[in-house]
């Protein structure tokens, strides 16, 4: 009988018994790997820098405040203890991330704007030519905000889909009830209405007379979070539409007027519209410069840079306050609005009538 004994030293299934002891260690080996990274990933997250969220307008407790990441609105909310009063429809959330989408944006309705008002000047239309240099004036006034829209009433954010996750360097706003409504756009002269929650888009645009190029068949509706609609107000498609005190109402261009290159004006503009932040008080736009929000100063309509931020400063020494006439002189004077004062450059120049007006809102109203 033949012995094949001796000739598995070179038969291969001889040596299969050695190989379960070479994955074994490439096993241990892997297993290692994953538990180091696993430890690496978990020293990362737990050394994760705060972020730093700034709250201001009628709050309590205004400030920037150090959260840890993960953090949500409500607990910016908690932190700042908003005031009763403030007027949540019109907070904003103001994002670094969202600014340069944004600069893109008001840089393309620009372009828009003079490419119609060269359109309009080969074509000899004045009136459009008047109207595109309006525009042009209205929008370069405009700051960037970096608003992006949230739910900043803390009552809704208790609902985990409302209650979004904040980012490092987010800035909250709550100002002050507006009580106005604003039609722009394609109208011979903006108008600041008085809010009457009865009427109908179409019963404002009645109170401010049309410009000859404005579209006649619809106007858009931009609320104050920042939420647009397009609505109809010619007698073929009239619908309703609900106008919240605050809310900005933009006649289009009719798009037959408009250059080819420039068919897209009017959503752009609208859009842009939807970042600003929401008018505040009787007598303004509520507009912040876009210094003012490099600097971080607080949302003031008509108030400079400068005073702006001597302004904060004066508040975050003063949290008590309050929008006492009396409280309001000693609080104007002291940051440097009176004629024989200044504070850090800044100077009554700075401030406007209407920024005379917030200026006493944020002292306390």
């Amino acid at each position: 009988m033949r012995s094949w004994g001796p000739m598995c030293s070179w038969v291969p299934m001889c040596s299969w018994e050695r190989r379960p002891r070479r994955d074994e260690g490439h096993s241990k080996a892997l297993t290692l790997a994953i538990l180091l990274i696993c430890a690496l990933l978990t020293s990362t997250s737990s050394a994760a820098e705060p972020l730093n969220v700034t709250v201001e307008g009628l709050v309590l407790q205004p400030g920037t405040y150090s959260l840890p990441e993960g953090a949500r609105l409500s607990d910016a909310s908690v932190a700042a203890q908003v005031r009763a009063d403030a007027w949540f429809l019109g907070a904003a959330l103001l994002r670094r991330a969202a600014i340069q989408p944004q600069q893109k944006l008001k840089a393309g309705l620009l372009f828009d704007l003079q490419s119609s008002r060269v359109h309009w000047q080969a074509e000899e239309q004045a009136a459009g030519v008047e109207l595109a240099g309006r525009l042009l004036t209205a929008v370069e006034a405009m700051p960037v905000t970096g608003r992006v829209r949230a739910q900043l009433d803390p009552l809704q954010q208790l609902a985990l889909s409302r209650n979004g996750l904040l980012q490092d360097g987010d800035r909250i706003a709550y100002p002050p009830r507006a009580e106005r409504v604003r039609v722009t756009g394609a109208v011979k002269a903006d108008c600041l209405l008085a809010f009457d929650p009865s009427l109908q888009p179409v019963d404002y645009l009645d109170q401010c007379p049309r410009h000859a190029l404005a579209d006649p068949s619809y106007v858009h509706v931009v609320q104050p979070d920042g939420r647009t609609q397009r609505r109809g107000v010619a007698l073929w498609n009239r619908e309703p539409g609900n106008v919240a005190v605050g809310a900005v109402l933009y006649v289009p261009v009719d798009p037959k007027h408009l250059a080819a290159d420039a068919q897209g004006l009017n959503d752009d503009f609208v859009a842009l519209l939807a970042t600003q932040v929401a008018e505040a008080g009787a007598a303004g736009k509520g507009l912040v410069s876009e210094s003012a929000i490099a600097a971080g100063a607080p949302l003031l309509p008509g108030v400079k840079q400068g005073l702006g931020a001597s302004v904060g400063t004066y508040r975050g020494r003063n949290p008590a306050a309050t929008g006492s006439a009396a409280t309001e002189v000693a609080f104007t004077d002291s940051i440097g609005v009176a004629a024989d004062s200044t504070v850090g450059g800044a100077t009554r120049g700075d401030m406007t009538p209407q920024g005379e007006q917030s200026v006493g809102e944020y002292a306390g109203g």
